[in-house]
């Protein structure tokens, strides 16, 4: 009795590490740049699974899923960070352009 023959190699890599880089893109999603790096690692090694093995597990779709949503999500923040400091930027000029600051709680001298 011969075993059937297969088409495409068995997976050794582990699908493990596409899950593992979607989850640390989503946790480090708050700082911008690295989880949109980690992100972008991921849905590149679910890729590279994919095209390697064909089919894909249900670890590396769910770890593609994230990384997905991480870049989306790291994008927006680096997007609301740089509004961020734009503001900060924009607020310290004007203290110290008009040597006061103004607000509905009274106006304060610098």
């Amino acid at each position: 009795y011969q075993l059937p023959r297969r088409d495409r190699p068995e997976p050794q890599g582990s699908p493990g590490v596409v899950l593992t880089f979607g989850i640390i893109g989503i946790a480090l999603m708050s700082t911008g740049i690295l989880g949109l790096i980690f992100s972008i690692i991921g849905l590149a090694k679910a890729s590279s699974y994919q095209n390697k093995y064909g089919n894909i597990s249900g670890q590396v779709r769910t770890g593609r899923i994230l990384s997905i949503v991480g870049i989306i999500l790291s994008i927006l923040m680096i997007i609301l960070w740089v509004f961020i400091i734009v503001m900060i930027v924009k607020s310290y000029d004007h203290i110290h352009t008009y040597g006061s600051y103004h607000s509905s709680y009274g106006s304060y001298r610098f």
